[in-house]
């Protein structure tokens, strides 16, 4: 067992090594707030699909987004996203 959580700590890591941390808190909040007046999502969604947004300078061709809730999979592809690209 303490293998295993040592394998996921050295995967975190590998994975924040990598990852882009958006610090743009007031840009993401008003996103957030516009795609709940468009979009059936849920707070936490919006909130995520806007930190997307805002982390491609509002260009979503930049990144694909990978999701299982369809209705944030539907309000990624009106946005403009990749949703769940094939490898």
């Amino acid at each position: 067992m303490r293998y295993a959580g040592a394998l996921g700590k050295r995967h975190l890591n590998d994975l924040m090594e990598r990852a882009y941390e958006v610090q743009a808190i007031e840009k993401v909040r008003a996103r957030a707030l516009r795609l709940l007046e468009v979009h059936p999502l849920r707070a936490a969604d919006a909130c995520q699909l806007a930190a997307a947004l805002v982390a491609t300078q509002e260009d979503p061709h930049r990144l694909s987004v990978l999701c299982f809730d369809q209705n944030l999979k539907n309000a990624a592809l009106k946005e403009g996203f990749l949703v769940n690209p094939q490898q």
